[in-house]
Parts: structure tokens; C-alpha cells; sequence
């Protein structure tokens, strides 16, 4: 147990990851069982915690799409039952392209300097590297590019 306060200290985590830091730490299987049945019991592991958690960290401090934080999530073992209803409450697929809007707009602004063709592929391929669709990416680029020919 005292490994799993150390490890939860740093910041919240799933069963899985815990399931696999103490099995990596060196402790049998049933230690390993046997601590996550009581961090369960007493609210310290709960899959469904960690994962609201995370969206809501990751719209806030890192956005990205839906189906990168999906994929975050899958990697630390969250069930797809468990997140999918807490990533459409928080994140609802129409919220997307408003945070690709979002986060284009700032970029694109940043880049200011450079020729316009490379501006705009520079703009999509850090929406695309957050994990948005190319489609919407090329979408919202030219949306910004019509934007700023308006103005």
C-alpha cells in the first residue's frame, strides 16, 4: 500500500497502470490483487474517476480530439464502457470542432510570418498531430485563410 500512495501522490491513476507498476515493483500476484481490492474499498482506484479526470485535465490544460484522448485512455487500461459516456458528456463530438477552431486560430496567429501555403499546412498538421481528422483540419485552416482574406 505504501507503494501505491507514492504512486498516487503524482497524480491519479487507473487500475491497470497500478496493476502493472507493482507487478513491475517486484510484488506477487496476489499482493498486487490484494492492494488493488483495498484501494478500491477505500475510493483510491475507481476506473471511472480517472477517466473523467483526464478528460476534463486534458480538455483544460492539453486539447486534443476526441479520439486521442480515447486512445490515452485505452493505453492506461480504462475500459471503453467506462469512458465513452464520460467523454460524451464532457466532450461531445460538436465541442470538437470548436477546440480545433480554437487551437488553429492561436497557431495560425503565430505563424503570421511565414508564406501563406506554409502557414497553412503548418496549422493542419498541428491539428492533425492532436489527433483531429485531416479533413477537419483542412476544413478549419481554410476557414481561417477565407477569414483573413475578409478582413
Amino acid at each position: 500500500m505504501a507503494y501505491l500512495f507514492r504512486l498516487l501522490r503524482y497524480r491519479p491513476r487507473s487500475v491497470a497502470e497500478v496493476r502493472h507498476r507493482l507487478a513491475r515493483q517486484g510484488f506477487s500476484a496476489d499482493q498486487v490483487e490484494e492492494t488493488i481490492r483495498r484501494a478500491k474499498e477505500a475510493g483510491l482506484l475507481d476506473d471511472r474517476v480517472f477517466a473523467k479526470l483526464w478528460i476534463e485535465d486534458r480538455l483544460l490544460h492539453r486539447p486534443a480530439s476526441r479520439r486521442a484522448i480515447a486512445t490515452e485512455l485505452i493505453e492506461k487500461g480504462v475500459e471503453r464502457e467506462v469512458f465513452e459516456p464520460l467523454l460524451d458528456e464532457a466532450y461531445p463530438p460538436i465541442r470538437e470542432r470548436e477546440v480545433a477552431l480554437r487551437l488553429a486560430s492561436g497557431r495560425y496567429a503565430r505563424l503570421k510570418g511565414l508564406e501563406p501555403a506554409r502557414r497553412a499546412r503548418r496549422t493542419a498538421d498541428f491539428l492533425m498531430r492532436r489527433g483531429f481528422a485531416r479533413s477537419l483540419a483542412i476544413a478549419i485552416v481554410r476557414g481561417l485563410e477565407e477569414g483573413e482574406r475578409d478582413d
